[in-house]
C-alpha cells in the first residue's frame, strides 16, 4: 500500500472525519442535508515592507462526496456562510471558502 492509498484511506474512513474522537463535526446546509466537516479559521498575512495586514477567513475541509455546492448556505452551529469557492485536493478532500451570510 502506498503513502497516498493510506492517506485516502483516513479520508474516507472514520480517521480525520470522526465527530466523536477526530476533529471533525456535524455542518448543516440549505437543503436540511448535514454533513462532516473539519473547521479552519485560515489566518493570513501580508507584509509588502510598507503596511502588514492579516485577516482570518472561515473556511471548512470536508470529504469531496460530500461537498455542497458553491453559493450553498452551510450553518455551523448559528452562524450561516456561503460557499464562495471549492479547492479540491486530489486527496478525496475539498477546501470550502467561506464567507459570511
Amino acid at each position: 500500500m502506498t503513502f497516498l492509498d493510506t492517506i485516502s484511506d483516513d479520508i474516507t474512513g472514520d480517521v480525520f472525519y470522526d465527530t466523536q474522537r477526530g476533529f471533525a463535526e456535524d455542518i448543516t446546509y440549505s437543503s436540511g442535508t448535514d454533513f462532516i466537516g473539519i473547521w479552519d479559521e485560515n489566518y493570513q498575512e501580508i507584509d509588502d515592507g510598507y503596511a502588514r495586514v492579516s485577516t482570518t477567513s472561515p473556511a471548512c475541509w470536508c470529504r469531496s462526496s460530500d461537498a455542497p455546492d458553491v453559493d450553498e448556505v452551510i450553518t455551523r452551529g448559528s452562524t450561516n456562510y456561503v460557499i464562495v469557492d471549492h479547492q479540491p485536493n486530489d486527496d478525496g478532500e475539498t477546501l470550502l471558502i467561506l464567507r459570511l451570510a
